[in-house]
Parts: structure tokens; sequence; C-alpha cells
């Protein structure tokens, strides 16, 4: 089982082990790996995100090294079609819920009010700092668009008090929303 913890505090947690930002390559290919839709990531956008600065041939090298270290960590990982993948059976994950699925409303209220990856500071070069960057704002704006689409059906059910909640979290996120403000 993997755990990933990406809201709050940075983490992927096997039964054997946790891996953090200190572990600079495999945090960063992991965290590229759970932001991946279900059918992953493929290897050479891994290479040029994760390595940017290598020789190809060695930068392939690079990842099935640190594929091999993960599978070693319980990391339920796999290559399949040119793309790595997880196995989302034994996988759990807020981050990819949230980017491509849905998150019930406690969920999302709990989101809503913690930050995503705090004080993660790569140094991995300019394609994932970029690519970091990128990802930041695609669940900032994927966290509002479901806060503020909660806001709406908890109204429209008349569930006030679960509405107050939804919009709090909303406005924690992004104090100026006028969806979060009306609710």
């Amino acid at each position: 089982m993997l755990r990933a913890l990406t809201f709050g505090q940075c983490a992927f947690e096997t039964p054997v082990a946790r891996i953090g930002p200190d572990s600079e390559i495999h945090f960063a290919l992991l965290l590229s790996i759970v932001a991946a839709p279900p059918t992953g990531v493929t290897r050479d956008e891994l290479v040029a995100r994760i390595w940017p600065r290598s020789e190809p041939d060695d930068a392939r090298h690079c990842l099935r090294q640190a594929m091999y270290r993960l599978r070693q960590l319980s990391v339920p990982v796999r290559m399949q079609s040119g793309s790595v993948v997880l196995s989302w059976s034994t996988t759990e994950s807020d981050l990819h819920t949230l980017l491509h699925g849905a998150l019930r409303r406690d969920d999302l209220v709990r989101l809503g009010g913690m930050p995503f990856l705090p004080s993660y500071v790569p140094m991995l070069g300019d394609p994932f700092g970029d690519w970091i960057e990128s990802l930041r704002a695609r669940v900032a704006t994927r966290l509002r668009h479901a806060l503020a689409e909660e806001v709406g059906a908890t109204r429209s059910r008349g569930r006030f008090h679960d509405m107050g909640q939804v919009a709090r979290a909303l406005l924690a996120l992004d104090p100026l929303n006028e969806v979060g403000t009306m609710g």
C-alpha cells in the first residue's frame, strides 16, 4: 500500500519506508507518477523532467535504477507500454483523486484548509521547477472549482450548515472568491 501525502505535509508512505523531499529524486519521481493520469506518465517525460542535464542513455539508466529502488521500498510501480504506472488499487492519494476523480465533501473541506506541498522547493532544474509550478496552479484551480461546485450543491439541497463549511474552505483557499463570499 502506498499512501501519498501532499496536502499539509510532504511524504509518501509504504509499509517499509517514508519517502520525503529529502529523497529528492525518489520524491520527485513519485510525485510525477501520482499526479499523472491513471494511464501513467511516459518514460521520456520523466527523464526530461527529472534528469534534464543528463545524456539520454544515462537518464534512462537513472530512471531504471530509481524504479528498482522504489519497488524495493514496496511502491506498487511498473512499466507499461513505455509509461510508468502505479497500481491504483493499492495506492491512496488525495492529489490523484482531486485531479482525476471526485472527492467527497468532507475531503474537499479538509484539503481546502491545507497547503499543497508546503515548503517543498525542489532543486532539480527548470523543467521540474516549471512542472511543479504548473501542478500547483492546476491543483489550486481544480480545488477552487470543486469547492465552488460543492457550495452550489449543498445550497440546492438546503444543507446550509454544510454549505457554510464548504464556503469557509473555499475562502481559506481564495479569500476573494465570489461563490465563497455569497455562501
